[in-house]
């Protein structure tokens, strides 16, 4: 994770300011579901 800028308070946080890097995700979880 890469934090792109430093704003001035914790509240002036976007979501473009965090980047991943080598996110490798896992396979769904398959399970049934009754509708």
């Amino acid at each position: 994770l890469e934090i792109t800028r430093t704003p001035e308070t914790i509240f002036d946080y976007r979501i473009d300011d965090f980047v991943v890097h080598d996110y490798a995700p896992l396979p769904p979880i398959s399970a049934p579901v009754a509708v």
